[in-house]
């Protein structure tokens, strides 16, 4: 069940700030990175943010799930519904307010995805580097082949990504070549087919 963190990782870590101590405790003396795709970017901008991680990457990761209060149920969502009245943890329902340096942060999204679009809508203004993607797919808006090359883009590099809008293919065959572009789209597709033969 999809819970944003919200009641940690285990029943021993079971809250935000004890998930926050932990992350503490073992990158002790580490420079930080976090990323994350839909919750796990939701979390990768909160827990980076409050590790002072040197870089964040969001692969349409939320920045608020208040809005899922009206537009989801308690059946698709119970965790977030049963603390939805919980003033401790609704603070934890909109990271914004915990981006203290929103220039390490990369923010790919996908511009046909409702939902993902209005989070981006939601954070615009605030500072941090959006990477913009022509697709209505949710989570990591290109193929997976990719992220080899794109994790480890520098930060200036990942920047110049953001000053234009991508097509996830002609992306693909500009970062790893049109015969790997290819085996990856083939690879993703027959997993997917594999995964859900009927959809």
């Amino acid at each position: 069940v999809k819970q944003w963190y919200l009641t940690g990782i285990n029943s021993t870590i079971n809250t935000p700030e004890k998930l926050l101590s932990f992350l503490q405790s073992e990158t002790k003396g580490y420079n930080v990175i976090t990323l994350g795709s839909s919750a796990g970017g939701f979390a990768a901008v909160l827990y980076g943010s409050l590790l002072n991680a040197q870089l964040i990457m969001s692969f349409n990761g939320q920045f608020e799930i208040l809005s899922l209060l009206k537009r989801s149920s308690e059946s698709i969502d119970p965790i977030l519904f049963r603390f939805k009245r919980n003033k401790h943890l609704l603070e934890y329902f909109d990271v914004k307010s915990f981006i203290h340096d929103s220039s390490n942060i990369f923010y790919f999204y996908s511009n046909g995805n409702a939902y993902d679009y209005a989070q981006k809508q939601y954070i615009e203004g605030t500072g941090l580097n959006l990477i913009e993607f022509k697709t209505k797919h949710h989570g990591v808006p290109f193929l997976k082949c990719n992220l080899p090359v794109v994790l480890n883009k520098s930060p200036n590099q990942l920047m110049d990504l953001s000053k234009k809008t991508h097509n996830p293919i002609s992306f693909s065959i500009q970062i790893i070549g049109l015969k790997e572009t290819i085996q990856g789209f083939l690879k993703q597709f027959f997993q997917r087919y594999i995964n859900n033969p009927f959809n």
